[in-house]
């Protein structure tokens, strides 16, 4: 992959504009998305006992999961 650092920014067109690639999305990125929702929900759910942190387990992966796709394919 070819990087190129734009220097004068006065000077952007959108022929230019066109050409920037963002870093993009991964599976790599999602599934560390959803292993953050599940760590976030597990200790959400301490104070409700065991079976709280479980539904905070799986929720939380559900809402990793979809913040991630809400944020890189929309």
């Amino acid at each position: 992959m070819k990087t190129q650092t734009i220097s004068q920014f006065e000077l952007l067109d959108t022929e230019l504009l066109a050409t920037v690639e963002g870093g993009g999305c991964t599976q790599q990125g999602a599934g560390k998305a959803v292993i953050k929702g599940m760590i976030t929900g597990v200790i959400g759910g301490i104070p409700g006992g065991p079976l709280t942190m479980v539904v905070g387990y799986n929720f939380g992966a559900v809402g990793g999961a979809a913040a991630y796709l809400a944020t890189c394919w929309w």
